[in-house]
């Protein structure tokens, strides 16, 4: 249930919107890049949005809302018909409910059963669905935390930013664009 409901989060926050098209001065290596990526997020307390989730290639499609509050919790309602909302997620820094509002069902984890020993934080989620790269169970990647990470150039002008230490046996890295947009997050056993 709970991957369902954070693939439903994740699906709502694709934005139309194109990546700027300004382009990247060749001579700045990548390590300069990833402190202006990180130089680039902007302070900030809340967050709402609301647009429409797909699953099973559009068979199942609903308009959502989701509002975030910073380190304290993030919030998806799922409103198919007329803005009624007939499901809810929150997640809170210890804790994942769902509510089904059609069948009358509730379920509520501690959300350290849910992450495989995997030290994630509330931020660290918050981060997931904001596109900000971030250090598991430390936060927002700063210029404190870019030490822990090893950063390479990509052949298509885009940075890769790893972490220099697995997690629970995992690694993982954040890979840019040529206009330092977060791309893709991959993770991996090792």
């Amino acid at each position: 249930i709970f991957s369902l409901a954070l693939l439903i989060a994740v699906q709502g926050c694709r934005s139309s919107m194109q990546p700027s098209q300004s382009g990247m001065a060749t001579d700045i290596d990548a390590s300069q890049r990833a402190a202006m990526i990180v130089s680039a997020y902007p302070s900030w307390t809340s967050f709402a949005t609301s647009g429409r989730v797909s699953i099973d290639n559009g068979r199942i499609s609903s308009s959502m809302q989701m509002k975030i509050i910073r380190n304290k919790s993030i919030t998806v309602s799922i409103r198919p018909v007329f803005g009624i909302e007939v499901g809810r997620m929150m997640i809170t820094p210890d804790s994942v409910v769902l509510v089904d509002k059609m069948n009358k069902i509730y379920a509520s984890e501690q959300i350290s059963s849910l992450t495989n020993g995997m030290p994630f934080t509330i931020e660290d989620f918050q981060n997931l669905l904001l596109n900000r790269c971030f250090v598991v169970g430390e936060g927002t990647l700063s210029d404190e935390l870019l030490s822990r990470m090893n950063i390479s150039s990509l052949n298509d002008g885009g940075i890769r930013i790893s972490a220099k230490q697995k997690v629970a046996g995992f690694g993982y890295a954040f890979l840019t664009d040529a206009n330092n947009n977060v791309t893709r997050l991959e993770a991996a056993s090792e």
